[in-house]
């Protein structure tokens, strides 16, 4: 029905107007499922850590590689005391982004031993690479500002429970 709809207005306006009509379709359809996925995301497990300040934060563990990969984008909100967890399989020098992420965020690069060995401020849809310049086996990320009042600074230690791995 569509196909045919999208032949009659070429027919009648000729093939700019088709092309601009499967484009529309085209990022509609995406922005339905980046829209899923970002839903989806809300879902993931959470963890309940001790921040250096003793206050409890709560992060959404990101612990396959998709869920790395989406991280927190399309996120509009986020809490003061939530954020994400990342894990990686193994520790290794990491880096971070922010396209499709409309909020400033705070990362924090942790070794495997829970020390902090690099913190920085990310801004929203930016697509500078941010590196850990050390090798890491923890990201943490939440809202521009949250460190501070958390005490989340580089050499400090964040326990991170060992139950808490890579999955791929």
């Amino acid at each position: 029905m569509i196909m045919d709809r999208i032949l009659r207005v070429e027919q009648r306006w000729g093939v700019r107007i088709s092309l601009r009509i499967i484009l529309a379709l085209y990022i509609v359809f995406s922005f339905a499922q980046c829209s899923r996925q970002a839903k989806e995301q809300s879902l993931l497990p959470r963890i309940l850590l001790q921040a250096p300040n003793g206050s409890t934060i709560y992060l959404e563990i990101a612990d396959t590689k998709l869920t790395r990969q989406y991280g927190l984008m399309y996120r509009e909100t986020l809490a003061e005391d939530e954020g994400m967890l990342f894990v990686f399989p193994e520790q290794r020098i990491v880096s971070f982004w922010m396209k499709n992420t409309p909020i400033d965020l705070n990362i924090a690069y942790i070794d495997k031993e829970g020390i902090v060995k690099k913190t920085a401020t990310m801004h929203a849809y930016s697509t500078k690479s941010v590196s850990s310049d050390y090798p890491v086996r923890y990201a943490i990320e939440m809202n521009k500002h949250a460190f501070d009042a958390l005490g989340i600074r580089n050499g400090v230690q964040i326990k991170i429970p060992s139950t808490v791995v890579a999955k791929e």
